[in-house]
């Protein structure tokens, strides 16, 4: 298959705002550790993709949500891509709108959630290779849904009348595709944060790494130590 544009990767995140942001893992430890858990997520991820801008795609970060908040520019700056808000009455519209905008350009897409937090580079960059053979490309999830999926071709009959956020979706999913005489590639799978267990995966899988000691600010009538003596500023 020939493609004249450059790939792009969509990477799907909500507008950071508490109580709208993992509403299943709050159930389980609460609303505010699942904002700042959500945080964590994002900010996780978006620096594992942003190497794809420099071998050969563009990103975009697409907020569900107001993506003029600060924290959603600070956010694509992480991934070096830029801000578009989400269209569509659920999450199969949502997805087909996205697809389409650049499908419809001459341009091979994908798109990917926030929270797959095992999805890096590579992983995406070998998606968009195979997309040049493929019609479909699907990175599965341990939950039964998939974490990235990628289109050469127009498929929309693949986001109608899915059961999101069910484990039937992969598999509904490459039903469809198989019927509709698609070519597919399917990649290694993929794992997400939804539950409490998921998080503490998470956190022992990826440690946050240690942060480096604030510099310690020295102001006029600090008493010396020891060290300063001959020198009551530094």
């Amino acid at each position: 298959m020939s493609v004249t544009l450059t790939p792009i990767v969509a990477v799907f995140a909500r507008a950071p705002v508490s109580g709208r942001v993992k509403k299943r893992l709050a159930k389980e430890i609460g609303e505010a550790a699942a904002f700042q858990a959500y945080l964590d997520l994002v900010r996780h991820l978006l620096p594992r993709l942003k190497p794809v801008t420099t071998r050969g795609m563009f990103a975009e970060l697409w907020i569900a949500g107001d993506p003029s908040m600060i924290k959603c520019r600070e956010w694509s700056s992480l991934l070096n891509g830029r801000l578009r808000q989400q269209l569509g009455s659920d999450l199969g519209s949502v997805m087909w709108h996205t697809l389409y905008t650049h499908l419809n350009l001459g341009r091979h897409a994908i798109v990917v959630g926030s929270d797959v937090v095992s999805l890096d580079a590579d992983y995406v960059l070998e998606a968009r290779d195979w997309l040049m053979d493929v019609d479909v490309v699907i990175g599965p999830a341990e939950d039964g849904g998939y974490g990235l999926i990628g289109l050469s071709r127009m498929a929309p009959e693949l986001f109608k009348e899915m059961p999101w956020g069910t484990d039937r979706v992969f598999a509904i999913t490459m039903e469809r595709a198989t019927a509709l005489g698609f070519s597919i590639h399917v990649m290694p799978t993929l794992w997400d944060v939804d539950s409490a267990a998921d998080l503490a995966r998470f956190r022992e899988v990826y440690p946050p790494p240690p942060r480096p000691p604030r510099p310690k600010m020295r102001y006029p009538g600090d008493p010396p130590e020891p060290e300063d003596l001959n020198s009551p500023f530094i």
